[in-house]
C-alpha cells in the first residue's frame, strides 16, 4: 500500500503525517457508490470539508473552505477594493429537491479548520451580519445540483458588488465600528499592499464567533426547522 506524507501545521508546531492509501477506484465507480448512498450527482462541491444530512433526507448542508487569497470587491456606487483574506468557510444548506441554498453563512480563520473546538471568527464584510449570516445581494447561483450551486455561490461571493446599506463592525485594525464601509475597506487595502498575507496575521483582530462544533450543531438544527 502506498504511503503519502504531508505536513500538519498547528500553531508553532509542524508534524510529519503519514497516510496510507487503502484503495483506489475509478471516479465513475465512486460516483455510483455515492449516488447509492443518496448523494446528488456532481459529488461534493470543490473545497468541501464537511457535509451532513438529516435522517429523513429533507435537508443537506455543506461546509466549503476557501484558501487564503487576495481578492477584489466592490461596494455599490463606489470603487473596487483589493484586500487580503484568510481561510474562509461557507456554510450552505439545502432543502429537499432544492438547488438553491436556504441557509447561507460565512466565517473566517487564520488556519484551516480541523477540530470541533477550533474557533470560527466573524468575517468583517459588507454583506455579512454579525452572526455570520449572508445577505446575498447580487450573488447569483446557476447550479443544477446543491454541489454545483455551492461552487457557484463561493465563486461569485467576493466578486459580486456588495450592498452599501449594512453596517460593518470593523476590527480595530481596520478603523473600528466608526470607520464606515469605505473607511474600513480603504484601510484593509492599504494594509494588504504592505503585506499580501495581512488576512492571516494576528494584526487583523477578527471577532470570535463560535467553535466549529457549535456551528455544525446550529446549522443542522436550523436546517431541520427550515425543512419542516
Amino acid at each position: 500500500m502506498d504511503k503519502e506524507v504531508e505536513f500538519l501545521i498547528e500553531g508553532e508546531y509542524v508534524s510529519l503525517i503519514k497516510r496510507t492509501r487503502v484503495k483506489t477506484i475509478l471516479m465513475e465507480d465512486f460516483a455510483k457508490a455515492m449516488q447509492s448512498k443518496g448523494w446528488d450527482t456532481g459529488l461534493l462541491p470543490y473545497g468541501c470539508r464537511m457535509c451532513g444530512r438529516t435522517p429523513t433526507g429533507t435537508f443537506t448542508w455543506y461546509m466549503v473552505e476557501r484558501p487564503p487569497l487576495v481578492t477584489e470587491t466592490r461596494i455599490r456606487n463606489d470603487r473596487a477594493y483589493t484586500v487580503s483574506l484568510g481561510f474562509t468557510q461557507f456554510w450552505l444548506g439545502f432543502g429537499a429537491d432544492s438547488s438553491m441554498p436556504s441557509i447561507k453563512r460565512v466565517t473566517t480563520t487564520r488556519t484551516p479548520v480541523r477540530k470541533e473546538g477550533d474557533m470560527l471568527y466573524c468575517l468583517p464584510w459588507p454583506n455579512v451580519y454579525a452572526d455570520g449570516r449572508i445577505c446575498t445581494g447580487e450573488v447569483k447561483t446557476e447550479g443544477n445540483t446543491p454541489a454545483e450551486s455551492c461552487e457557484d455561490f463561493v465563486r461569485s461571493f467576493f466578486g459580486t458588488t456588495c450592498n452599501n446599506d449594512l453596517t460593518v463592525a470593523w476590527p480595530a485594525a481596520l478603523g473600528g465600528a466608526g470607520a464606515g464601509l469605505a473607511g474600513g475597506l480603504t484601510e484593509w487595502e492599504r494594509r494588504t499592499r504592505i503585506n499580501p498575507l495581512f488576512g492571516l496575521t494576528k494584526e487583523l483582530d477578527y471577532r470570535p464567533l463560535m467553535p466549529l462544533g457549535r456551528m455544525v450543531a446550529d446549522t443542522f438544527r436550523e436546517g431541520i426547522n427550515v425543512s419542516l
